[in-house]
């Protein structure tokens, strides 16, 4: 296993996470502007390839974040962000190709993510937030042990459901 790969099995394939690129940049663009993923996203709007190389980019270079492309095998179908968003915490954001999901990819990148988070930095929390309305991602992320958070502080609480998982 490489640095930034990790590996799970599902039946005869092999799920992993490898470390994004800037090679990745445009055709994770592509993906994060697809209407589809677009409709789970929390800001719901487009991003321009300007916005989005300068965000990438310092991102990539950034040790409180972690981007990783997820493969089926050999096959790209997703992307799994984590940000630290404080000296116990980080956030998790993860999103598939539509064709990839309701097969239960998601949670195992979800977990892999997740041990990829503990093993960077001494975090005790990871949040999740999802729309209300993604059921599907709710039940991966607690299928990994994320447990609902009130969030009356969230200025977005009408339409982002936040979960944390606790090491």
């Amino acid at each position: 296993m490489t640095k930034g790969t990790l590996l799970e099995s599902k039946g005869n394939s092999k799920l992993s996470l490898h470390s994004a690129r800037i090679a990745d940049s445009d055709k994770i663009l592509d993906w994060r502007n697809d209407p589809w993923i677009m409709s789970f996203s929390g800001s719901q709007r487009t991003v321009g390839s300007d916005e989005h190389r300068e965000w990438f980019q310092n991102a990539l270079n950034d040790p409180a974040h972690s981007i990783d492309v997820i493969l089926l095998d050999d096959k790209e179908i997703g992307v799994v962000r984590l940000h630290r968003t404080g000296a116990d915490h980080a956030t998790i954001s993860i999103y598939l190709l539509r064709e990839f999901c309701g097969k239960g990819y998601g949670t195992i990148a979800i977990g892999l993510a997740c041990e990829k988070a503990w093993s960077l930095w001494p975090i005790s929390h990871i949040d999740a937030f999802t729309r209300k309305t993604n059921l599907a991602s709710e039940r991966s992320f607690k299928k990994n042990c994320f447990l609902p958070v009130e969030a009356a502080e969230d200025p977005a609480a009408d339409h982002l459901f936040h979960l944390r998982k606790t090491r």
